[in-house]
């Protein structure tokens, strides 16, 4: 695994390598050392995770390369010959929703009333 140009598996292998071959250190200290190239280990594991190898999914991948659209022959919107199907305002409607305001909420000034706004949610 390389991050920032650093092939981080070779670095833990030649350290691990060095640990082995040093002599004039303490066990404490070896010990410590090697749970530290185990921490090392599993942080560098969990920082390669993809959508390859984990359940994240393919938009959360670093540097991913996006695939370029192509261009179809077809216009946007409807094509020629196409039967729209607008949804049209229906007299009668199933339930109407008054909003209340409280005016003690609202700034002090002088309000009229500008009527109202009808709106029709499918």
């Amino acid at each position: 695994m390389k991050t920032q140009q650093i092939d981080v598996s070779a670095t833990i292998e030649e350290a691990t390598n060095l640990l082995e071959n040093e002599t004039n250190i303490t066990p404490a200290f070896r010990s410590v050392f090697k749970l530290l190239i185990m921490l090392v280990k599993i942080l560098a594991d969990k920082n390669s995770l993809n959508s390859r190898n984990s359940s994240k999914p393919p938009s959360s991948d670093p540097n991913r390369e996006k695939k370029k659209k192509v261009n179809g022959k077809k216009k946007q919107g409807g094509q020629k010959g196409h039967t729209g199907k607008t949804l049209c305002r229906v007299d009668d409607p199933d339930e109407v929703e008054e909003i209340k305001i409280d005016r003690r909420t609202l700034p002090k000034g002088q309000y009229k009333d500008a009527g109202y706004e009808a709106r029709q949610v499918f």
